[in-house]
């Protein structure tokens, strides 16, 4: 029994020392991040503006309102939503507004359905802008885009979602795990010349590319499907923290339950995906998308703090002298979560934030135990009042 438990604990002890390496280098890292310097250029790309929508009826008109009043000349980019099941007076709508309205109707819908259908209509662009119908772009947010692609010709490009509600303690803690992720993710990742993660929205891509390899997405995580195919292809995927969106974050528990379990399916999907390539990548010397498995085995945050810190409770009774390394552990993982958050979110809404941990953990955990569900079909996070 003695044997079984100390290599139980070996494992454990192993597993955390990864996750807490990976965290603590990028997360320093991220503090050496400066973003490509911008010179305007003289060169005009054309851009597709796509915004998958199921549902979306009570904040698309603010969405596609802050892209038609954008810097960038209208002539150089074309908004086009991809209206999933929304109601016939907000198509209407939004038919009199200059976007192009393409309507669908999916037996299962989801993102990569929509996407994978206007593919097939769009013609004559040089990047494809995919963002959510809840999302709010600044004036100069193309304009910025197009000088970023211009100056480094990139096939890929993350843009800076921030949140546009923090309104209670969820969506507090919803743009604190975002910004943590920004800067662990992204800024941590660019620092050290590693692809930045790419995240559901926001993300500026080559036409070419997005053309020859949408129809390869299947899943309901297609962002993560999108990230993959470009690592396999060595696209280096950059990060831009100026070039800042807005995003509605969940605001009651109910939604981010369900945003949650949609999460974790993902990430087991992707993490099934990754390793199929192990061996290849690692012949061909595929750092970044080595780099992205082991990004992929990381628990989500919350269940990473509650299982390191229960075992490190458990080991505390076992053998007080041996739990000094795991409560070092335990510190070195908040300290470098805690310097991911940036410096305006740094207040007593954290406390209470904390506070309520035990129950993020536990909604979670019981997410691991329903991931089948939330990977056989597309669970709508639900925006607007």
């Amino acid at each position: 029994m003695t044997e079984f438990l100390n290599i139980t604990f070996a494992i454990l002890f192993i597993y955390f020392a990864i996750c807490i390496l990976y965290i603590f280098v990028f997360s320093f890292a991220s503090f050496f991040f400066h973003p490509i310097e911008i010179t305007k250029k003289n060169i005009s790309n054309k851009f597709a503006i796509l915004i998958p929508s199921y549902r979306e009826d009570d904040v698309i008109d603010d969405s596609v309102d802050s892209l038609i009043s954008q810097s960038y000349s209208n002539i150089n980019y074309d908004i086009h939503v991809i209206s999933d099941s929304m109601l016939t007076e907000t198509n209407e709508r939004l038919i009199r507004k200059r976007i192009n309205l393409h309507e669908v109707k999916f037996e299962n819908s989801s993102k990569a359905k929509s996407l994978k259908y206007v593919s097939k209509i769009l013609h004559n662009y040089d990047y494809v802008i995919i963002l959510d119908a809840d999302n709010i772009v600044p004036y100069n947010y193309i304009e910025d885009i197009n000088s970023f692609v211009s100056e480094t010709g990139c096939i890929a490009l993350q843009t800076h979602r921030q949140s546009k509600n923090i309104n209670n303690n969820i969506s507090y803690m919803d743009s604190v795990i975002e910004e943590m992720n920004n800067s662990i993710y992204r800024k941590g990742h660019n620092a050290i010349n590693i692809s930045s993660s790419i995240i559901g929205s926001g993300v500026a891509l080559d036409y070419k590319w997005f053309i020859e390899n949408v129809q390869n997405l299947e899943s309901t995580g297609e962002d993560k499907e999108i990230e993959e195919l470009l690592l396999k292809q060595n696209h280096f995927i950059y990060y831009n923290e100026d070039i800042i969106f807005k995003d509605e974050k969940v605001s009651n528990k109910k939604s981010i339950k369900y945003q949650r379990r949609r999460w974790i399916g993902t990430q087991f999907n992707l993490l099934k995906l990754l390793l199929l390539n192990l061996l290849s990548v690692i012949k061909k010397g595929n750092i970044n998308y080595i780099i992205k498995i082991i990004e992929t085995i990381i628990l989500p945050k919350s269940l990473l703090i509650g299982f390191l810190a229960i075992t490190t409770l458990i080991i505390t009774i076992i053998s007080p002298i041996f739990s000094i390394v795991w409560w070092g552990m335990l510190i070195l993982l908040l300290a470098s979560l805690y310097v991911a958050i940036p410096k305006y979110l740094r207040d007593k809404r954290l406390i209470i934030a904390l506070s309520n941990l035990p129950h993020y953990f536990m909604m979670m955990f019981v997410n691991l135990f329903k991931i089948k569900s939330a990977n056989k079909s597309f669970i709508h996070t639900q925006h607007g009042d």
